[in-house]
């Protein structure tokens, strides 16, 4: 039995007999009893000759299960899925964002390149754990974190919280986190997944123009 796809693609029409394993070009012999995904060169009724990855299901009560997938397809899914985490990284660099998520009860995490920046670590390291992580927030804002997160693993939702960070160097980042709990099949949360926003660029912004703005209203206010 092969379904429409199938037919399609080889030119079957579904009114024939079913189409065997030997006039695809595949030895059943040649098939692994627990199954396995390989390439190989089927012949269409009609055009000409494809590569083709097979996968093969176990047998199950006399039958096995394959998926036929042309390899010009799975190659043009790879292009597309190259191009959209192209997009999704400049999107990511535009707009300071990075990644994050960790296991809600045992806290232990990945984070994508871009959290390492916002840290100022090596990106080719490991993920900090939770506790290395805020060691890293000043001590002024790390309780407060620390207290708004925690209490977020409590139930399901949406959370959000903002603090700044202190990198090896010496500088410091305003950063702006939000994440989701989801809960778990036994229903109790056991994921967290979050993004982060570097807010310093827009702060220190903020706080050029208020500075102006104040240099300005006191020159006016000399000059009546």
């Amino acid at each position: 039995w092969m379904n429409a796809a199938a037919r399609a693609w080889l030119g079957a029409d579904e009114r024939a007999a079913p189409i065997s394993l030997l006039q695809l070009g595949i030895d059943p012999a040649a098939l692994a009893p627990s199954g396995g995904v390989f390439d190989t060169t089927l012949q269409p009724a009609a055009g000409e000759p494809a590569r083709c990855r097979v996968a093969a299901g176990a047998p199950s009560n006399g039958l096995r299960l394959l998926t036929l997938t042309p390899v010009d397809d799975l190659a043009r899914a790879a292009t597309r899925a190259g191009n959209l985490d192209e997009l999704l990284d400049m999107v990511q660099d535009f707009g300071r964002l990075g990644v994050w998520e960790r296991d809600a009860r045992t806290l232990a995490g990945r984070w994508d390149r871009h959290m390492f920046r916002f840290w100022g670590l090596d990106p080719d390291g490991a993920t900090p754990d939770f506790a290395a992580a805020t060691q890293a927030i000043v001590p002024e804002d790390r309780a407060a974190f620390e207290r708004a997160f925690h209490t977020s693993l409590r139930h399901a939702g949406v959370y959000a919280h903002r603090f700044r960070v202190q990198r090896p160097g010496g500088s410091m980042r305003r950063l702006h986190s939000q994440w989701v709990v989801k809960n778990g099949p036994d229903g109790r949360p056991a994921r967290v997944q979050g993004v982060m926003t570097d807010e310093t660029q827009a702060w220190e912004q903020a706080q050029s123009h208020d500075t102006a703005l104040t240099q300005l209203r006191a020159a006016l206010d000399l000059g009546r």
